[in-house]
């Protein structure tokens, strides 16, 4: 009896550390959303802003931020790949910002209500921008959000990483980044001697 509580809690406790790792595939790696959303929460400033929750599905990739400045609101960030340019290491994602107020004031409601009715707007794109300060590898061009991965140090390290005298970077590509159930998947693919 002790022997399969032993193994039931080994088995619960891999499942546990298991949805935190990547998971290889032959032509790349699926990051988990618990990866993504603990990653996420550990770089937020909490004065500012709070990662509550994060959706994966084929569509798009669903943030939900509780923010506390400048005003009290629940903000819903969907983001979707747009295009990629290895040759810079940079992700363009299409945003889409919604928001509701949370504030327990009904005026401080009233006055936050009608400034996140604008979020599509300049408003957003400002409010957006302070939520990012503090994320040196992602930053707001006009409509879109660039993530540049070279930026990025954990996965700078891998793109440097040595294989057969030229960085990995340098002998593969990231060909695809698309959501799925639960992850985000990156497709790389071998660059051609000519495209090295």
């Amino acid at each position: 009896m002790a022997d399969d509580n032993w193994r039931q809690r080994l088995a619960e406790g891999w499942q546990q550390l298991s949805a935190r790792l990547p998971i290889p595939h032959r032509d790349g790696v699926s990051l988990p959303q618990t990866l993504l959303l603990s990653s996420l929460q550990k770089r937020l400033d909490p004065e500012l802003a709070r990662c509550e929750a994060l959706t994966l599905d084929t569509e798009h990739l669903q943030l939900q931020l509780a923010v506390t400045q400048p005003i009290h609101a629940r903000l819903f960030l969907s983001l979707r790949p747009a295009s990629i340019d290895w040759p810079s290491r940079t992700l363009a994602l299409d945003y889409r910002l919604q928001g509701m107020s949370t504030s327990p004031s009904r005026l401080r409601r009233a006055v936050s209500r009608s400034l996140l009715e604008r979020l599509d707007s300049r408003i957003g794109r400002q409010l957006l921008g302070q939520l990012l300060k503090d994320l040196p590898w992602l930053r707001l061009e006009g409509e879109r959000l660039i993530m540049a991965l070279d930026r990025i140090d954990t996965l700078n390290r891998w793109l440097e990483s040595p294989l057969f005298g030229k960085n990995l970077a340098d002998r593969f590509a990231l060909a695809e980044l698309r959501t799925e159930n639960g992850a985000l998947r990156l497709v790389v693919r071998r660059l051609r001697d000519d495209e090295e």
